[in-house]
């Protein structure tokens, strides 16, 4: 379910476990986070605001991320896009590295890694 507030950080995961786990480490770091479970639901709601980037998962029900890039991309700006996945492989990485994703992390990563990860695309922008 989507959270009224404008975020920072758009996250699509359809792990509610996770989803939560992620939301609330994006949160204690001061990042504003709204969630969804599927890509079907963010196309749905459509993006609110300008987010600094997506945190996705590869292997969503329904449209995967790569469809649900594609689809975002056809509607506007093309926000950065941080991808996870429990299921690694070369196919997914050199997919990823095609679609120019600003970061790809396999589950379970670091906190950190994530944070690391979403400062140096917020440092990107700032220097733009």
């Amino acid at each position: 379910m989507a959270n009224p507030r404008v975020p920072e950080v758009v996250l699509v995961e359809d792990d509610a476990g996770l989803a939560q786990a992620l939301t609330r480490t994006l949160e204690l770091a001061g990042i504003a986070v709204v969630a969804y479970r599927s890509g079907e639901s963010l196309l749905e709601d459509g993006l609110c605001g300008e987010p600094l980037c997506l945190i996705i998962d590869i292997h969503l029900p329904g449209i995967d991320a790569f469809a649900l890039l594609d689809r975002l991309a056809a509607l506007g700006p093309v926000y950065p896009a941080i991808l996870i996945t429990a299921f690694d492989s070369q196919g997914a990485r050199e997919q990823a590295s095609r679609v120019g994703v600003a970061a790809y992390l396999r589950k379970p990563f670091p906190s950190r890694a994530l944070l690391e990860a979403i400062e140096t695309i917020r440092a990107a922008k700032s220097a733009a």
